[in-house]
């Protein structure tokens, strides 16, 4: 079995030691090639550095590339919402009505919820009450029990005792 790579094929006449010598070299520089890729795939703490490093600097390429679109639309956003400040300044002077409402409306939400959970707290409370004498119910059972088995037992004991 020979190669191109192998210094002289098995038959051939070549004695001319520099050849053999450059024939020897390349092996070598072909040998090393190969060890050194064999050793990065087995050495995994550094192919996972590497990634990392790749994954971060993809990370910052993507926060730069997001930050400079976020830049290029700031105006348009400042001047759109100049615009609604100022329409809402127009409407509050046309209609002082309007904006009176709308915050009783608010003030009136905001109650309804605050009153929503306190009874949603209330029921919670009481259904933990239900809980507890439920509890001491099942407790006081459990004596009651108990103390009627030990009679049971007891009053058998003496049964055979008297017999």
């Amino acid at each position: 079995m020979s190669s191109p790579t192998d210094p002289a094929p098995p038959g051939s006449s070549s004695s001319d030691p520099a050849e053999l010598q450059r024939d020897i070299e390349e092996v070598r520089a072909e040998l090393a090639d190969t060890v050194d890729a064999l050793a990065a795939k087995v050495d995994v703490k550094s192919r996972a550095q590497d990634k990392a490093q790749e994954l971060k600097t993809q990370a910052i390429n993507k926060a730069r590339e997001v930050r400079a679109q976020a830049m290029a639309k700031a105006p348009q956003l400042s001047e759109a919402a100049q615009q609604k400040a100022q329409q809402t300044q127009r409407v509050v002077q046309d209609k002082p009505g309007a904006v009176v409402g709308a915050a009783l409306a608010m003030v009136a939400v905001v109650m309804l919820r605050r009153r929503g959970r306190r009874r949603q707290k209330k029921a919670r409370q009481a259904q933990q009450g239900r809980r507890r004498s439920t509890q001491s119910r099942a407790r006081r059972w459990g004596r009651v029990l108990a103390v009627a088995g030990w009679l049971i037992r007891r009053r058998r004991r003496r049964g055979k005792e008297d017999s």
